[in-house]
């Protein structure tokens, strides 16, 4: 089936951006308004009955709300307001992340600043985007609250609650493990948590790391195939991790993993990119599809990319300088042929890195593609009500592959949105 990449991108300015030809010689977007601005985003590609493609972004942020929204066809969002009880005034959701799309297992996992752990079906997810024509009443009655399959957290772990849990420090990010039901959790102590559903055990936390300084690790990523972790905490250093495989069992037909974190202490790590910033903080980390390399985005404006060597040991390959020292990078994401990496910072400004076909001996591996660059000042409309000026600060985004039907709609549905914005406002204020 014929693919094409598309750019998501989350600001805060209380709006998620579809973007698209980011490679050709237009850039095109369209959005839709957010509950809140979103730290973290993550987008699901499904198939009905019939094998149709469809697809939903999942965005998650300001009081603690997650919210579904369809690209395809149907307009409904979803609001999944989480069930919780808590005397922690911070309920915000700072990760969310979906299982292995090629998995059976089909799990949305989040964390939030009140220390809690959550997985949320997609079953129900998926069924509140049904094509069933009869359900079509409800995509023109705006939203619906749908309720989610999780637990009221407590420090107090049973058997019946497998699907929850819950940490003593604020959770900041979590990443799936290759078998889609078991994820890696990190906190604002410095800790490294495996979050794993056994029949056999009274707790499903397992503390696998703490960094001596106590340090928030911020941001976490396992590579696709499960053998490595990456993390980078607020001193801005970058931790690598070989996965132990401890046990593995079987329970139900859902193979469970018992796993250790080796940590690589070679010269040089933890590692840290040279910047003159006296306080640098360490954002985001992203892999590679193809697990052969990943990036990690800093406060400083630099990007540290790496590449996996046959020893499994990360070499570094290039310090982007993704902006100056005032504008941090708060998200970054490969493309699924790994030639392509997307950036975007607090300025608001989203640019497309590629891969240099003829690097020389002293030049840059990857450059910049500057006539791809977006400044999302230039398609902010403007009319926002708030008392404050709307914020172009990019918090996520996402660079995926939709299939090409999905594409089509969405660029006829943008057409025909820029013809009637065009007939309201006279033609000005249109994207480039």
């Amino acid at each position: 089936m014929t693919v094409v990449p598309i750019l998501f991108t989350a600001s805060y300015d209380s709006k998620v951006r579809l973007w698209y030809d980011l490679e050709q010689h237009q850039i095109s977007m369209t959005c839709k308004d957010l509950p809140g601005h979103a730290p973290s985003m993550d987008i699901f590609v499904g198939h009905d009955g019939a094998g149709i493609p469809w697809s939903f972004i999942v965005t998650a942020g300001a009081r603690g709300m997650i919210s579904a929204y369809t690209l395809g066809t149907q307009s409904l969002h979803i609001d999944l307001s989480l069930q919780r009880s808590s005397n922690k005034s911070n309920q915000n959701v700072t990760c969310v992340r979906f299982s292995n799309e090629a998995d059976n297992h089909k799990h949305l996992f989040a964390t939030s600043y009140d220390a809690k752990v959550f997985l949320v079906m997609t079953s129900l997810i998926k069924q509140k985007f049904s094509a069933d024509q009869q359900q079509e009443f409800m995509h023109n009655t705006g939203r619906e609250i749908a309720a989610v399959e999780t637990c009221e957290l407590t420090p107090r772990h049973t058997r019946s609650d497998k699907n929850m849990g819950s940490l003593d420090y604020a959770a900041t990010s979590c990443s799936v493990y290759r078998n889609g039901i078991e994820c890696f959790v990190s906190d604002t102590h410095g800790q490294i948590w495996f979050w794993s559903p056994k029949a056999d055990k009274e707790s499903w936390l397992t503390l696998l790391y703490r960094n001596e300084r106590t340090r928030p690790i911020q941001s976490i990523a396992c590579d696709p195939c499960g053998e490595f972790l990456v993390a980078t905490d607020w001193d801005g250093l970058i931790y690598f991790f070989s996965i132990k495989i401890v046990n593995e069992s079987t329970d139900n037909d859902v193979v469970t993993s018992t796993v250790e974190l080796i940590e690589l202490t070679e010269p040089g790590w933890p590692y840290k990119a040279p910047t003159t910033v006296e306080k640098v903080y360490g954002l985001r980390v992203c892999w590679c599809h193809d697990a052969q390399r990943f990036a990690v985005s800093q406060s400083s404006g630099i990007i540290s990319l790496f590449e996996m060597e046959s020893a499994h040991v990360p070499r570094l390959l290039d310090n982007l300088v993704a902006g100056d020292e005032t504008k941090w990078v708060w998200d970054l994401s490969f493309d699924s042929t790994g030639n392509f990496l997307v950036s975007g910072n607090s300025g608001g400004i989203v640019k497309l890195w590629k891969q240099n076909d003829s690097p020389t001996a002293e030049g840059p591996r990857w450059k910049c593609l500057k006539h791809r660059e977006i400044k999302l000042q230039d398609f902010m409309d403007g009319r926002n009500t708030g008392v404050a000026h709307p914020s172009p600060t990019i918090s996520s985004l996402i660079y995926r592959e939709l299939p090409i039907c999905i594409y089509e709609e969405m660029k006829q549905n943008d057409k025909v949105r820029q013809q009637k914005h065009n007939e309201k406002f006279g033609g000005f204020n249109q994207p480039r």
